[in-house]
Protein backbone atom coordinates (compact mmCIF):
# COMPACT_ATOMS: atom_id res chain seq x y z
CA UNK A 1 0.00 0.00 0.00
CA UNK A 2 2.76 2.00 1.16
CA UNK A 3 4.92 1.30 -2.00
CA UNK A 4 1.52 2.16 -4.47
CA UNK A 5 0.92 5.96 -2.63
CA UNK A 6 4.62 6.24 -3.19
CA UNK A 7 4.73 5.67 -7.04
CA UNK A 8 1.21 7.96 -7.06
CA UNK A 9 3.31 10.53 -5.57
CA UNK A 10 6.21 10.15 -8.29
CA UNK A 11 4.12 10.42 -10.91
CA UNK A 12 1.65 12.97 -10.08
CA UNK A 13 5.37 15.08 -9.32
CA UNK A 14 6.03 13.98 -13.00
CA UNK A 15 3.16 14.86 -14.45
CA UNK A 16 3.18 18.54 -12.48
CA UNK A 17 6.52 18.86 -14.07
CA UNK A 18 5.82 18.06 -17.91
CA UNK A 19 2.78 19.90 -17.58
CA UNK A 20 4.46 23.19 -16.04
CA UNK A 21 7.59 22.18 -19.07
CA UNK A 22 4.31 22.53 -21.87
CA UNK A 23 2.53 25.32 -20.32
CA UNK A 24 4.62 28.31 -21.89
CA UNK A 25 4.02 26.56 -25.55
CA UNK A 26 0.50 26.14 -24.39
CA UNK A 27 -0.07 29.32 -24.08
CA UNK A 28 1.45 30.96 -27.06
CA UNK A 29 -0.72 28.71 -28.98
CA UNK A 30 -3.65 29.41 -27.52
CA UNK A 31 -2.94 33.53 -28.29
CA UNK A 32 -1.17 32.87 -31.70
CA UNK A 33 -3.23 30.57 -32.97
CA UNK A 34 -6.48 29.88 -31.27
CA UNK A 35 -7.44 33.84 -29.98
CA UNK A 36 -7.10 35.48 -33.47
CA UNK A 37 -10.17 32.37 -34.98
CA UNK A 38 -12.21 35.18 -32.97
CA UNK A 39 -11.35 37.53 -35.96
CA UNK A 40 -13.59 35.26 -38.40
CA UNK A 41 -16.45 37.33 -37.25
CA UNK A 42 -15.55 40.29 -39.43
CA UNK A 43 -17.01 38.28 -42.52
CA UNK A 44 -20.41 38.30 -41.45
CA UNK A 45 -20.17 42.31 -40.43
CA UNK A 46 -20.09 45.28 -42.33
CA UNK A 47 -16.69 46.56 -41.16
CA UNK A 48 -16.02 50.06 -40.37
CA UNK A 49 -12.76 51.49 -39.14
CA UNK A 50 -14.30 54.24 -37.04
CA UNK A 51 -16.69 52.07 -34.91
CA UNK A 52 -14.44 49.28 -34.64
CA UNK A 53 -14.37 45.25 -34.52
CA UNK A 54 -17.18 44.76 -32.29
CA UNK A 55 -18.91 47.99 -32.80
CA UNK A 56 -19.59 47.26 -36.53
CA UNK A 57 -23.22 46.05 -37.72
CA UNK A 58 -23.59 42.92 -38.39
CA UNK A 59 -25.11 41.52 -41.91
CA UNK A 60 -24.94 38.03 -42.24
CA UNK A 61 -24.06 36.48 -45.33
CA UNK A 62 -24.01 39.50 -47.52
CA UNK A 63 -20.64 39.60 -47.70
CA UNK A 64 -20.12 36.23 -48.95
CA UNK A 65 -23.34 36.91 -51.69
CA UNK A 66 -20.95 39.51 -52.56
CA UNK A 67 -17.98 37.71 -53.38
CA UNK A 68 -19.83 34.67 -54.99
CA UNK A 69 -21.97 36.95 -57.14
CA UNK A 70 -18.48 38.82 -58.48
CA UNK A 71 -16.75 37.77 -61.52
CA UNK A 72 -13.83 36.71 -59.54
CA UNK A 73 -15.15 33.95 -57.33
CA UNK A 74 -14.52 31.55 -59.77
CA UNK A 75 -10.58 32.60 -60.52
CA UNK A 76 -9.93 33.04 -56.63
CA UNK A 77 -11.54 29.66 -55.57
CA UNK A 78 -9.27 28.28 -58.64
CA UNK A 79 -6.11 29.77 -57.70
CA UNK A 80 -6.75 28.70 -54.21
CA UNK A 81 -7.37 25.28 -54.08
CA UNK A 82 -5.35 24.67 -57.74
CA UNK A 83 -2.44 26.33 -56.01
CA UNK A 84 -2.54 24.57 -52.74
CA UNK A 85 -3.06 21.20 -54.65
CA UNK A 86 0.24 21.78 -56.71
CA UNK A 87 2.18 22.71 -53.81
CA UNK A 88 0.91 19.84 -51.81
CA UNK A 89 0.98 16.92 -54.40
CA UNK A 90 4.70 18.03 -55.92
CA UNK A 91 6.60 19.11 -52.29
CA UNK A 92 5.55 15.51 -51.50
CA UNK A 93 6.97 13.99 -54.40
CA UNK A 94 9.88 15.58 -54.32
CA UNK A 95 10.24 15.36 -50.73
CA UNK A 96 9.82 11.69 -50.55
CA UNK A 97 12.12 10.96 -53.83
CA UNK A 98 14.62 13.42 -51.80
CA UNK A 99 14.74 10.80 -48.39
CA UNK A 100 14.69 7.95 -50.64
CA UNK A 101 18.15 9.14 -52.39
CA UNK A 102 19.33 10.05 -48.80
CA UNK A 103 18.44 6.81 -47.80
CA UNK A 104 20.74 5.03 -50.40
CA UNK A 105 23.68 7.11 -49.29
CA UNK A 106 25.80 5.55 -47.33
CA UNK A 107 28.62 8.52 -46.11
CA UNK A 108 26.85 9.43 -42.69
CA UNK A 109 29.19 12.72 -43.21
CA UNK A 110 27.18 13.24 -46.86
CA UNK A 111 23.96 13.07 -45.27
CA UNK A 112 24.83 15.43 -42.59
CA UNK A 113 25.64 17.79 -45.20
CA UNK A 114 22.71 17.07 -47.77
CA UNK A 115 20.28 17.61 -44.86
CA UNK A 116 21.93 20.87 -43.98
CA UNK A 117 21.53 22.61 -47.84
CA UNK A 118 18.17 21.15 -47.60
CA UNK A 119 16.86 22.22 -44.94
CA UNK A 120 18.55 25.80 -45.12
CA UNK A 121 15.85 27.33 -47.66
CA UNK A 122 13.01 26.55 -45.37
CA UNK A 123 14.57 28.91 -42.74
CA UNK A 124 14.31 32.07 -45.01
CA UNK A 125 11.44 34.23 -44.89
CA UNK A 126 9.00 34.83 -47.80
CA UNK A 127 10.49 38.11 -47.84
CA UNK A 128 13.72 37.33 -48.61
CA UNK A 129 12.96 34.04 -50.95
CA UNK A 130 10.34 37.20 -52.85
CA UNK A 131 13.38 38.95 -53.60
CA UNK A 132 15.40 36.09 -54.73
CA UNK A 133 12.34 35.29 -57.29
CA UNK A 134 12.79 39.28 -58.49
CA UNK A 135 16.59 39.00 -58.77
CA UNK A 136 16.18 35.96 -60.86
CA UNK A 137 12.90 37.21 -62.91
CA UNK A 138 12.84 41.13 -63.13
CA UNK A 139 13.04 42.07 -66.97
CA UNK A 140 15.73 44.53 -67.19
CA UNK A 141 17.85 43.11 -64.82
CA UNK A 142 17.09 39.82 -64.22
CA UNK A 143 19.77 36.37 -64.12
CA UNK A 144 17.44 34.80 -66.58
CA UNK A 145 16.80 37.64 -68.53
CA UNK A 146 20.65 37.98 -68.86
CA UNK A 147 21.02 34.73 -69.98
CA UNK A 148 18.76 34.68 -72.33
CA UNK A 149 19.79 37.90 -74.48
CA UNK A 150 23.46 36.83 -73.85
CA UNK A 151 22.16 33.78 -75.88
CA UNK A 152 20.23 35.88 -78.27
CA UNK A 153 16.73 35.50 -77.24
CA UNK A 154 14.42 38.01 -76.04
CA UNK A 155 13.41 38.99 -72.64
CA UNK A 156 10.43 37.56 -70.86
CA UNK A 157 8.30 40.24 -68.74
CA UNK A 158 7.51 37.46 -66.24
CA UNK A 159 5.19 39.78 -63.84
CA UNK A 160 3.13 40.39 -66.71
CA UNK A 161 2.25 36.51 -67.81
CA UNK A 162 0.39 34.78 -65.70
CA UNK A 163 0.47 31.33 -67.42
CA UNK A 164 3.93 31.04 -65.76
CA UNK A 165 3.14 31.91 -62.14
CA UNK A 166 2.02 28.46 -61.65
CA UNK A 167 4.97 26.97 -61.84
CA UNK A 168 7.19 29.42 -60.91
CA UNK A 169 4.84 29.75 -57.80
CA UNK A 170 5.13 25.43 -57.37
CA UNK A 171 9.14 25.43 -57.65
CA UNK A 172 9.68 27.88 -55.05
CA UNK A 173 7.22 26.19 -52.95
CA UNK A 174 8.86 22.96 -52.95
CA UNK A 175 12.19 24.61 -53.21
CA UNK A 176 11.83 26.29 -49.88
CA UNK A 177 9.88 23.43 -48.41
CA UNK A 178 10.66 20.31 -49.65
CA UNK A 179 14.16 20.41 -47.52
CA UNK A 180 11.81 20.18 -44.27
CA UNK A 181 9.63 17.36 -45.52
CA UNK A 182 12.50 15.46 -46.57
CA UNK A 183 14.18 15.09 -43.16
CA UNK A 184 10.79 14.06 -41.72
CA UNK A 185 10.39 11.41 -44.09
CA UNK A 186 14.33 10.23 -43.94
CA UNK A 187 13.74 9.94 -40.30
CA UNK A 188 10.69 7.93 -40.78
CA UNK A 189 13.36 5.59 -43.30
CA UNK A 190 15.48 4.95 -40.86
CA UNK A 191 13.02 3.17 -38.45
CA UNK A 192 12.33 0.91 -40.74
CA UNK A 193 13.93 -2.24 -39.70
CA UNK A 194 16.64 -3.91 -41.96
CA UNK A 195 15.27 -7.45 -41.88
CA UNK A 196 12.85 -6.24 -44.25
CA UNK A 197 15.43 -5.36 -47.26
CA UNK A 198 17.66 -8.54 -45.94
CA UNK A 199 14.66 -11.29 -46.85
CA UNK A 200 13.84 -8.98 -49.76
CA UNK A 201 17.44 -9.32 -51.09
CA UNK A 202 17.37 -12.81 -50.67
CA UNK A 203 14.36 -13.59 -52.76
CA UNK A 204 15.96 -11.62 -55.24
CA UNK A 205 13.97 -8.33 -55.25
CA UNK A 206 15.96 -5.40 -57.07
CA UNK A 207 16.06 -1.98 -55.45
CA UNK A 208 13.14 -0.35 -56.86
CA UNK A 209 11.07 -3.28 -56.20
CA UNK A 210 11.90 -2.54 -52.25
CA UNK A 211 11.02 1.09 -52.56
CA UNK A 212 7.36 0.08 -53.93
CA UNK A 213 6.92 -3.20 -51.77
CA UNK A 214 8.24 -2.18 -48.44
CA UNK A 215 10.13 1.35 -48.30
CA UNK A 216 6.95 3.28 -49.45
CA UNK A 217 4.00 1.01 -47.56
CA UNK A 218 6.01 1.59 -44.34
CA UNK A 219 6.27 5.38 -45.38
CA UNK A 220 2.41 5.85 -45.89
CA UNK A 221 1.54 6.67 -42.35
CA UNK A 222 3.73 9.71 -41.87
CA UNK A 223 3.22 10.55 -45.30
CA UNK A 224 -0.76 10.56 -44.49
CA UNK A 225 0.12 12.67 -41.34
CA UNK A 226 2.42 15.04 -43.39
CA UNK A 227 -0.45 15.74 -46.08
CA UNK A 228 -3.15 16.04 -43.75
CA UNK A 229 -1.43 18.86 -41.33
CA UNK A 230 -1.00 20.60 -44.75
CA UNK A 231 -4.37 20.23 -45.69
Amino acid sequence: MKEKRNRGRVSRRKNTTLTIMALPAAVILFLFSYVPIAGLIIAFKDFRYDRGFLGSGWIGFKNFEFFFKSNDAWVVLRNTIGLNVLFIGITLVVSVGIALMMNEVRSRKMIKVTQTIMFFPYFMSWVVVGYLLYAYLHHDYGIINQLLQFFGLHSISWYARSEYWPVILTFMYAWKMAGYYSVIYYAGLMGIDDTYYEAAALDGASRWQMVWKITLPMLKGIIIVMVILQV
